[in-house]
This record gives structure tokens, C-alpha cells and sequence, in this order.
């Protein structure tokens, strides 16, 4: 592999900012002219020409400028033009093998050749290194030559696109090519069904698969092993499920569910012979296969999958006393899917509400013992030193909170556990962190330009790419990695920053230091938030963790339901706030950062004030709205606070009433002393005690 040429270009002098600022907004300006459909050939050359002479002023970006240009000269059809562009790339960048073949082809396309454009395509899979490589291309290449006519090539070009597995996306792209041809050898066929199967695609792949085992033509049983065979029987039997047809789903499964069939095989036949039976209301049946299938193979996520229905029906059913040993047996394959978590805190905290605590004590100590995972196993582990406190077992509670604290002190339940223990959240020998590497500041400027540029630039995924290329280069730079990030939230990048310090605390092995814990959470903008936050009554640190949820301090990010800015905010929602503090409503404003805190502020202190200070009442109006949370209140779970929140209805709204109160409890302590140092040593109580600036209005500062 040929070495990435980026460091040559991060050591440019780039243009001014002013300049670079004027060169983007041209660039836009260029940019949708040369996309422009409908405007002349002629025209969108031009702007092509004036775009290709924008970037190449940005020499710190040169090695893209070929690909840019490449990617609006494509439309038009020169494909000479568009050759003479990507041979001009540099191959260590990667750049062309990304990007460069796909709009080779759409020029040719374009151009109304092609023919042209399935030879580009070959020529680009001959090229590649791995099958893996090869499949997309392999896969244009079939779609043009049948396309063009050309059965037989379209054939051999598709299945050489499967050689990268039924799971790669050329692969399944081949796969569904490959379904409009009829003619396909037997082996083929397997092929082509399995990924089939894999796309989701059930009429399909059971049409290409059924005779090899019914013995109809040349795809019968006499071209399977047994064991071929069965194991096709249970890809089959899922099918039918899909497709809504329970008998025939159990009559092809029956034969790899006896005995003798390998547990691989048989565990998958088991569990969709239980769904099978569930679809025809034959419970018994459905039972029988379920546990059949925990005994057969009790590791199998498939049997916790299994069992996890049975519980359930048992739940539903008001008979979870005279099925014990069911729930027993649960606990026993182990708890690892979300589904199988919430189930369990669920049932242990009902039993917890209705002062069951011997009962509830022993269903967390069971999930505590099947919990695969940290999150989970801190959760059992929690509820359960709750439940044996009720019960006057002190010594096991503690126990109990010790494990949930030690797992993961800075997780929710780490921290809740810390707090009943009063232990600090940030230990006093906590390290600084790595101190910056001299040098850099050229690199990260130039690196920052680049950045900017794919906020320009058409190229799908290219902004992806090119920060993956940094980063990379970056972690070979010492500590540079730090530096990176840091930069990254300073030039207005903070979900890329925050992401990217996640990164480094699982490759320094998951140990945190407060340089580190001040990229994963960083507080921009902290002057405006604190004051606002005040204003209204706020502990900003509630407010901090709020916003560290809901935009990762992105001032302009707006979601896709049309919330805007730092704190999220529906325009319908923003202009009913902004009459009640008597200031005009612009929209355009709600990407302006004090205009927005301060309008965030006031609902999130309306929800507090309106729910009695219960801060999970207001983050759940805040989240689903305060229509939600007036009916959710009606619920028995609602009368204690703690069971209230692993019972929220929606699973988006439980995860943000819990990390918003775990967040709002970093940032006391990792901001909360004068100067917005650090509160070492301190449990979240204590730092609340001594910091100038939390506090506010019951529930804002989380303290019960």
C-alpha cells in the first residue's frame, strides 16, 4: 500500500481566514451552478472551471482538487476530461479508489456509451486487491451488461461480486441482480438464495431455495449433506415466518430440530419452530421448542431470545408466581439483549413497589448473576442494594452499590451508586492528561481548512473520509490526537470532537484523565449558559448535561423533526416562550447561542416549576413532550421516583431522563469549582455544597 501524501499538505501555508471564508462562500456559489440540470452544458462548465480555480487557492486541499473536478465534469459526459482529472490523483490518498471508478462510470453514462461504463467497472475490479474491494464494481459491471443484453456476462460479473460474502452490500446488490435471471447452475442458486436471505428479500430466496429441499430438479436434496440440508431448512424456516406462513415454516423445520442435528443448526430450527407455533396461537408448542432450545444450547442468544417470549406471555398472563422456575431458567441462559434488561428491571422494580423486597431482591441478585454486559450488570446490581436496604440488609446493600460503583464509577448507575456511598466522583490522583505537542499549530490549521472545505463540497461521504484520514494522521503524532480534538471544538466541530475523545479513552484502554474527560465533555459557551441558567433559576450544570445530550453544543444542528440549536428547540415551542419573556421570535435566531439558551432555559424552568421540581418529569416533557408525562403520571409506577424512570413508556425518553441526570453530575463535579476547575475528591453533593455556580430551583440540582 502506498503511503497517504497528507502530511505534505498539512505543513502549507493556507490562504487568510477572511480569504478562506470568501473562497467557500464563491465556492457554494460555483458548486450549484455546475449541478445545476437544467442550466446549459456550456454554463455548468464554466462554473466547473471557477470551482476547479477556488480550491486549487487552497493548496492545503490539492490532493482532492482532481477529484472535485472529476465529480462535476461526470455529468457532462466529457470522458476525457474526467480521465485526465483522476489520472492526476495521488494513489496513496485512496481518494480514486473511493470515488474516482464510480464517476469514470457516470461519465461514460452520461455520455450514452454504456458499454464504456461496464468496461470502466471491470477494469476497476480487476484492479482491486480483495474480493471485498472487487464486489461493488463487480456488481455495476453485471447491472450494465444486463443492461446492455448480455445475460451471460451480467451472470459471471454478479456472482464474482458474491465472492465477497452474502453480507457485503455489492454482494446483495449482485444477489438481487441476480434474481432477474432465470438461468443460474444449481450451486449458483444456493448462492444466490443465501443472499437473498440475507437482504431481507424472503419470496425470493425461498422460490431460489425451496426445491433443494422438496427434491424437485436439478436443486434437490441429492446435491446437499444432511447437515447442508438442515441448515437450509432453518434459513427457510425463518422465511416463512416472515412471510406469514406458520404451518409451512414448521413442516420445513421439523427435521432440523431432532436429535442428532448439530446445535448450530438445530438452535435457530428450535426458535423459529417456537415463533412458528406463537403465529398459529399453539403456546404449548411454542414452550416445549423454546426450552428445548435452553437446553440444547443454553449460551445461544436465540434461548435467551426464546425465553424472553415466555416470560413475557407469563408477565401478561398474571402468572409469573406459578412460573418461577421459568423465570429462574431466564436468568439462567443469561441477560444480554436490551429487551431482556428491561424485562428484568421491570419486574424487579414491581415487586420492589409493591414492598416485595424479598422477592425483588432475589429477581436483581439472579439478573445481577446472568448480566453479560457492564450497563446491565450495574443496573441489577443497584436496584439490588436498594431492594436489600428495604429488606434492613445493610451489609449486602453496600456490597451490592460497591459493584455497581466499581464497574463504571462515571456511568448513571455508577454515579447514583457513588452518591449513596459518598464516594467522589473524580478522585483526587485523577492525571491532568498529556500536555500539548509543540509544533502542531500549522497541521491543525490546515487540517481544520480541509474540514471546512468537505462542509462544501457535493462528494457523498467525503467529509467522513478526509476526518478519518486526519485523525489517523494525528494519532501517529504523539499526543496529537488531543490536540485534534481540542481544535476540533474550537473550530465548531464538537460531535467530531466528542466522538473522537471516545476514541482515544478506548485506545488508552478506557482510563480517563481531565484533559481527556474536558474533550468527551466539554462546556462551550459556559458564560452564556451559566448566566441564563441563573436567570431562570437553573443549575447549569443541568443545563449543560441537557445540552450535551441534546446537541453536543453543534449551535446550528437542527434534527430531522426540525428542532434547532444547542438546547433543541421546536419553533412552535420557541416563539410561545419568546411571548411569555416578552422579546420578539425570530427563527433565524435559534441557531444564535444566547438567543437560544435563553429560550431553553425558560421552558426547561416552565417544566420544573409546572412537575414540582421532579427532574424526570421534566426531562421527559422536555424529550416527548408534556402531553406524554400527563398521562405517564397516571401510572401506580409514577409514586417513586427511581422505579418511575426504568419505566418510562419510550425507550428514547427512559435513556435521556438517565443521561441527562448522569451528564448534569459530571459537569458539577469536572466544572464546578471557582474557575470552573475541577471539584477532586468531591462526592456530587458536596461539589453542589461548594460550587459558585450550581444550585437553582428544586430538581435542578438533582439533589433528593
Amino acid at each position: 500500500m502506498l503511503p497517504d501524501p497528507l502530511a505534505t499538505f498539512l505543513v502549507l501555508q493556507g490562504p487568510s481566514a477572511v480569504r478562506e471564508t470568501e473562497i467557500l462562500d464563491a465556492l457554494r456559489e460555483a458548486l450549484q451552478a455546475a449541478r445545476e440540470e437544467r442550466a446549459p452544458r456550456e454554463r455548468r462548465r464554466e462554473a466547473a472551471a471557477r470551482a476547479d480555480g477556488l480550491v486549487a487557492e487552497l493548496a492545503v486541499a490539492e490532493d482532492w482538487r482532481p477529484l472535485l473536478a472529476a465529480e462535476l465534469l461526470a455529468p457532462l459526459g466529457d470522458t476525457a476530461a474526467v480521465d485526465r482529472a483522476l489520472d492526476a490523483l495521488d494513489p496513496g490518498t485512496g481518494i480514486g479508489a473511493r470515488w474516482g471508478w464510480r464517476f469514470r462510470v457516470d461519465a461514460y453514462e452520461a455520455a450514452g456509451d454504456s458499454a464504456g461504463a461496464r468496461r470502466v467497472a471491470e477494469a476497476e475490479a480487476a484492479r482491486s486487491r480483495t474480493v471485498e474491494e472487487a464486489a461493488s464494481p463487480w456488481a455495476e459491471a453485471g447491472a450494465l451488461a444486463l443492461a446492455l443484453g448480455d445475460t451471460a456476462g451480467a451472470r459471471d460479473a454478479l456472482l464474482r461480486a458474491m465472492e465477497a460474502g452474502v453480507e457485503h452490500p455489492g454482494a446483495l446488490d449482485a444477489a438481487r441482480s441476480l434474481d432477474r435471471i432465470r438461468d443460474v447452475a444449481p450451486g449458483d442458486q444456493l448462492r444466490v438464495g443465501r443472499a437473498l436471505l440475507a437482504a431481507g428479500s424472503w419470496d425470493a430466496a425461498h422460490r431460489r431455495l425451496a426445491p433443494f429441499v422438496h427434491g424437485q430438479g436439478p436443486g434437490s436434496t441429492a446435491s446437499l449433506s444432511a447437515a447442508e440440508e438442515y441448515a437450509l431448512r432453518a434459513d427457510l424456516g425463518r422465511a416463512l415466518v416472515e412471510l406469514r406462513r406458520p404451518g409451512d415454516a414448521r413442516a420445513m423445520l421439523e427435521p432440523a430440530t431432532r436429535d442428532g442435528v448439530e446445535v448450530d443448526v438445530a438452535a435457530p430450527a428450535l426458535y423459529w419452530t417456537g415463533v412458528a407455533a406463537l403465529q398459529s396461537n399453539r403456546a404449548p408448542e411454542a414452550e416445549a421448542a423454546f426450552r428445548e432450545l435452553a437446553r440444547r444450547a443454553p449460551t445461544s442468544p436465540l434461548a435467551e431470545e426464546g425465553l424472553l417470549r415466555l416470560v413475557e406471555r407469563s408477565i401478561e398472563a398474571g402468572r409469573q408466581d406459578r412460573d418461577a422456575e421459568l423465570f429462574r431458567e431466564f436468568f439462567r441462559v443469561g441477560v444480554n439483549s436490551t429487551a431482556s434488561e428491561l424485562l428484568a428491571v421491570q419486574f424487579g422494580t414491581r415487586q420492589y413497589l409493591a414492598g416485595d423486597w424479598q422477592r425483588a431482591a432475589e429477581t436483581f441478585d439472579r439478573y445481577l448473576d446472568g448480566a453479560r454486559r457492564t450497563s446491565p450488570r450495574q443496573q441489577a446490581a443497584y436496584w439490588a442494594a436498594l431492594s436489600h436496604a428495604r429488606r434492613g440488609n445493610a451489609a449486602v446493600a453496600e456490597d451490592r452499590l460497591r459493584t455497581a460503583w466499581s464497574e463504571d464509577p462515571l456511568s448513571f448507575y455508577g454515579i447514583l451508586a457513588g452518591e449513596r456511598l459518598g464516594a467522589a466522583v473524580l478522585e483526587p490522583g485523577i492525571p491532568a492528561g498529556p500536555a500539548p505537542v509543540p509544533g502542531l499549530a500549522r497541521e491543525i490549521e490546515s487540517a481544520m481548512t480541509r474540514l471546512r472545505l468537505h462542509q462544501v463540497v457535493p462528494t457523498a461521504g467525503s467529509f467522513v473520509f478526509e476526518l478519518e484520514r486526519l485523525q489517523q494522521h494525528f494519532f501517529t503524532r504523539g499526543d496529537g490526537a488531543y490536540d485534534f480534538a481540542e481544535a476540533l471544538l474550537e473550530a465548531g466541530f464538537p460531535i467530531q470532537s466528542v466522538v473522537l475523545g471516545r476514541e482515544i479513552h478506548r485506545n488508552e484502554g478506557g482510563a480517563w484523565n481531565l484533559r481527556l474527560m474536558r474533550i468527551v465533555f466539554p462546556f462551550p459557551f459556559r458564560d452564556v449558559i451559566v448566566r441564563e441558567a441563573r436567570a431562570q433559576g437553573l443549575d447549569p450544570f443541568f443545563v449543560a448535561g441537557l445540552i450535551r445530550q441534546e446537541s453536543m453544543f453543534h449551535a446550528s444542528i437542527a434534527s430531522s423533526a426540525g428542532a434547532i440549536g444547542l438546547m433543541q428547540l421546536m419553533p412552535g415551542t420557541a416563539q410561545e416562550v419568546a411571548r411569555s419573556l416578552g422579546i420578539r421570535y425570530d427563527r433565524g435566531r435559534l441557531v444564535d447561542p444566547e438567543y437560544n439558551v435563553r429560550l431553553g432555559t425558560r421552558y426547561l424552568s416552565t417544566m420544573l416549576s409546572r412537575y414540582g421540581g421532579r427532574a424526570e418529569d421534566a426531562l421527559s416533557a422536555y424529550n416527548a413532550g408534556p402531553g406524554r408525562i400527563n398521562q405517564w403520571r397516571q401510572r401506580p409506577e409514577y409514586r417513586d421516583r427511581d422505579v418511575f424512570v426504568e419505566h418510562i413508556p419510550f425507550r428514547e425518553t427512559r435513556h435521556y431522563v438517565k443521561v441527562v441526570q448522569q451528564y448534569a453530575r459530571i459537569y458539577t463535579v469536572l466544572y464546578g469549582c471557582p474557575g470552573y476547575q475541577p471539584c477532586l475528591g468531591d462526592s456530587y453533593l458536596a461539589a453542589v455544597a461548594r460550587s459558585p455556580y450550581a444550585g437553582g430551583q428544586p430538581g435542578s440540582s438533582l439533589a433528593r
